[in-house]
């Protein structure tokens, strides 16, 4: 990724590690939305994010946010996670970027997301990619960095 690509992020807030919202972003034009997390529930090791829009959406272009959202919050991971735990990037879940927290020997990726124009919601899955009983002490910590670094995002 280029340096200038990487200083410009037109999203916000900056994400330490952007390559995969930026390749998601360059296929999926049009206006960037800002998203507020309206709830955000535990379900040991899993951590479920509810982000809410205020403009009305048609369903593609309510497809458009909820896909450039995934790829946003699958490399926030890492940012949420960074101000509590060591944090390195892992092999990819997919096609999306996975991390390795502390010493969970399974990465936390987005696991699964989905969108629903009538409640103008985007439902987000964050977890490891295999449930191990290793990776529930991490759930709570990564909710609490997701609230404070991650309550409004613009993508």
């Amino acid at each position: 990724m280029s340096f200038l690509k990487q200083i410009f992020q037109p999203c916000s807030p900056r994400l330490t590690y952007p390559k995969h919202y930026l390749d998601v972003l360059g296929k999926n034009s049009g206006s960037l939305q800002e998203l507020s997390l309206v709830d955000v529930t535990i379900e040991n090791p899993f951590l479920h994010l509810t982000y809410c829009y205020d403009e009305e959406l048609s369903h593609s272009e309510a497809d458009v946010v909820d896909t450039r959202l995934r790829a946003y919050i699958a490399c926030a991971i890492f940012d949420a996670a960074t101000g509590l735990f060591f944090c390195q990037p892992a092999p990819s879940h997919g096609s999306r970027p996975a991390w390795f927290i502390q010493d969970c020997p399974v990465p936390f990726s987005l696991l699964q997301g989905r969108y629903n124009v009538k409640d103008k919601s985007i439902y987000l899955t964050v977890g490891p990619i295999i449930p191990l009983p290793q990776a529930s002490g991490y759930t709570e910590a990564l909710a609490e960095g997701f609230i404070k670094r991650f309550r409004i995002v613009k993508v």
